[in-house]
């Protein structure tokens, strides 16, 4: 299981990264273009935050500098 896991998290697999695009695409845009400051009010709203700005971008935007681009936010 943990090398399963393993390349799930640090691995690129084309059908994880469609499905996170599919369901947080849309989540992921409105964060970017500024619709979720108020995530930053609570410490869940903090984490999911991070969560999108980071580790979304490095799924949905793989290979690219987008993927990157929202670091210093994060």
């Amino acid at each position: 299981m943990a090398g399963e896991q393993g390349a799930l998290w640090w691995g690129h697999a084309d059908k994880p990264d469609a499905e996170l695009r599919e369901r947080f695409g849309d989540t992921h845009e409105a964060a970017v273009a500024g619709e979720r400051s108020s995530w930053a009010s609570t410490p869940s709203g903090l984490v999911a935050s991070v969560l999108v700005h980071d580790q979304l971008s490095r799924n949905l935007h793989r290979g690219t500098a987008r993927a990157f681009a929202l670091d210093e936010t994060a």
